[in-house]
């Protein structure tokens, strides 16, 4: 997962909330859109084990992942 930043605090460019992002059942990884045409990846499990910062696989975007419980 090259677009992994982790859950260490950085630079963010908007908050996502996860329910927005899409599955993508035969990766198993949460995908969501970037304004520059690529897409922020990252996988379920990274997701229930803390990760919430994500980086576009095409620009330098950073986005928080949130979840419902964390609104």
């Amino acid at each position: 997962l090259s677009g992994l930043v982790g859950s260490e605090m950085c630079i963010r460019d908007r908050t996502v909330s996860v329910d927005d992002m899409d599955m993508e059942e035969d990766t198993m990884q949460f995908v969501y859109p970037c304004r520059c045409g690529q897409m922020y990846a990252v996988a379920a499990d990274a997701i229930v084990q803390g990760t919430r910062y994500v980086a576009c696989a095409g620009c330098s975007e950073t986005i928080h992942i949130m979840l419902d419980d964390e609104a």
